[in-house]
């Protein structure tokens, strides 16, 4: 009998505004949660995050989740270089420590911005990739507002995010990306994720997702 495969898992997120005159800190995330480790089973679990429904998912499926970190930071202003940075180490040696693995699940928001890197979370999935080597998939999940550019893309083997605005599908998400390393696991590296801009602007206010305009863009999508 075959042991199961070994899923690293972590959750590094958070919205920047580039427009706050106020920079966003290590501090913020220490605040409003961050976690390591097995605490992450206990701390998260039964609540709508994205890492708490990969990992129920993933233990459905017969896969071992191996939880790196857990990271959360409320809406804020630029991520200074050092707080970015300490982030990326705690990540990376979490993924190192955690020894070999079949495949990674990086719960990231998709706007996180640093002074060092203005593509925070394209960055850690290069990070990541780099570590990992380029036969291991690499399923993330984004935030629906996401600014998704073709470095992540090239990075990841899938790109997930949101299909609800206002959010209450974060768990289903994180079910989701799981299936999908599932699905990657036994195609054994015929997965990859293609992005495709279109001309549209659509003002927050009327963004609902069962609301007209954003319901028939929701449909169209699917």
């Amino acid at each position: 009998m075959s042991l199961a495969k070994r899923i690293g898992i972590a959750s590094l997120i958070q919205e920047t505004n580039t427009f706050s005159l106020l920079p966003s800190t290590y501090a913020d995330f220490e605040i409003q949660g961050l976690w390591f480790g097995e605490e992450i089973f206990a701390k998260t679990e039964n609540l709508n995050l994205e890492i708490s429904g990969a990992i129920s998912r993933l233990k459905e499926l017969n896969l071992f989740p191996i939880p790196i970190m857990r990271a959360w930071a409320m809406s804020g202003g630029v991520l200074n270089a050092e707080s970015f940075n300490r982030l990326r180490e705690k990540l990376l040696k979490g993924l190192q420590n955690a020894g070999n693995l079949d495949g990674v699940i990086l719960n990231l928001h998709g706007a996180l911005v640093s002074d060092s890197e203005s593509q925070g979370d394209a960055k850690l999935v290069e990070d990541v990739r780099e570590l990992v080597g380029n036969d291991v998939p690499i399923v993330v999940t984004h935030d629906l507002h996401a600014n998704v550019g073709k470095r992540i893309i090239a990075a990841a083997t899938a790109v997930i995010g949101y299909k609800t605005y206002p959010h209450v599908d974060q768990g289903a998400t994180g079910a989701r990306a799981a299936e999908l390393l599932a699905i990657a696991l036994d195609r054994k590296g015929l997965m990859k994720t293609v992005l495709a801009k279109v001309d549209i602007l659509i003002p927050a206010e009327i963004q609902p997702i069962l609301e007209y305009p954003m319901s028939k863009v929701r449909n169209l999508a699917e």
